[in-house]
């Protein structure tokens, strides 16, 4: 019995230590895509695309997080928001923005304001709770 105690503790310990871990994470991640340039024309989606990559690293960030695996995946070439307008017949609907979207400036900033509402909809649900 005491061990299962342990263990849970361990557990329970380990992940306050990952939860506290991810807010350092996100705060500095919220701050940084707020330092994006707003008069650019087109972004570079490329290998030495900065914007782009900062962008990917967030949403895989926020993606990792249980309660928005459902609403936000990533890939090295992609990221797909759940598609929420759809009936429920539909879903596993998702609206995916590749390179090729998200080369477009307009496009870019809506799906890096998705993402930091993402994450500032994380922290309001477990910093103010003293959750973490």
């Amino acid at each position: 019995m005491a061990d299962k105690t342990k263990k849970e503790h361990a557990t329970t310990s380990s992940e306050h230590e990952w939860y506290s871990q991810m807010i350092q994470l996100i705060k500095s991640d919220i701050v940084e895509l707020g330092t994006i340039p707003t008069n650019v024309g087109e972004v570079d989606t490329g290998d030495n695309g900065a914007m782009y990559g900062s962008l990917l690293e967030k949403a895989a960030c926020i993606s990792m997080i249980e309660g928005y695996r459902d609403k936000i995946s990533v890939t090295k070439d992609a990221i797909k928001f759940r598609d929420e307008s759809s009936d429920g017949d539909a879903g596993e609907a998702w609206i995916s923005y590749g390179k090729e979207e998200l080369s477009n400036f307009v496009l870019f900033m809506q799906v890096k304001g998705k993402v930091r509402g993402m994450m500032i909809d994380f922290l309001m649900k477990h910093k103010p709770e003293g959750r973490i």
